[in-house]
C-alpha cells in the first residue's frame, strides 16, 4: 500500500497536485478532517494505524483535490516512513512527499494548521536528509 502511495506522488509536482478537480463533495473534506485527527491519536496509540490511515488520505487526495488536511496526510506519512525506514532512498523519497506538502501550505487556505504541518515535517522528517 504504502509503495503504490508513494509511486504515485513520486514526480507530482505543485500545479499537479492543485490540477486535480475532484467531485468536490463537501463530504470529503469531513472525511479527511477525520482521518487527520484520527492519524494524530493513532501516532500515540497505536503506532502501526498511522501509515494505512495517512495512505487513505492520500488516496482521497488524488480522487478529489487537495485540502489543508491533504497536506497533512503528505507530511504525516513523509515523517512516519522516516521514523521507520532503514533504506536511505525511502527517507529521500519521503521527506520529498513531505516537502510537496509543505509546498503546498502556500498554494491553499491553511493558516490554521501551517505550525502543525512545519512541526510534523521539521520535527520527524526533515533531519533525515
Amino acid at each position: 500500500m504504502v509503495t503504490k502511495i508513494t509511486k504515485s506522488l513520486e514526480d507530482k509536482t505543485e500545479e499537479e497536485m492543485l490540477a486535480i478537480k475532484g467531485d468536490g463533495a463537501r463530504h470529503t473534506s469531513s472525511i479527511m478532517k477525520f482521518y487527520c485527527f484520527i492519524s494524530i491519536v493513532a501516532f500515540f496509540v497505536k503506532h502501526e494505524a498511522v501509515l494505512p490511515i495517512c495512505c487513505r488520505m492520500i488516496e482521497l487526495t488524488l480522487l478529489s483535490g487537495v485540502t489543508k488536511h491533504s497536506v497533512m496526510g503528505l507530511v504525516q506519512i513523509s515523517a512516519t516512513i522516516c521514523q521507520r525506514s532503514s533504506l536511505l532512498c525511502d527517507v529521500r523519497g519521503a521527506c520529498d512527499i513531505g516537502e510537496l506538502g509543505i509546498s503546498l501550505l502556500d498554494r491553499i487556505e491553511s493558516s490554521d494548521i501551517i505550525a502543525q504541518a512545519y512541526f510534523v515535517y521539521y520535527g520527524f522528517a526533515a533531519h533525515y536528509t
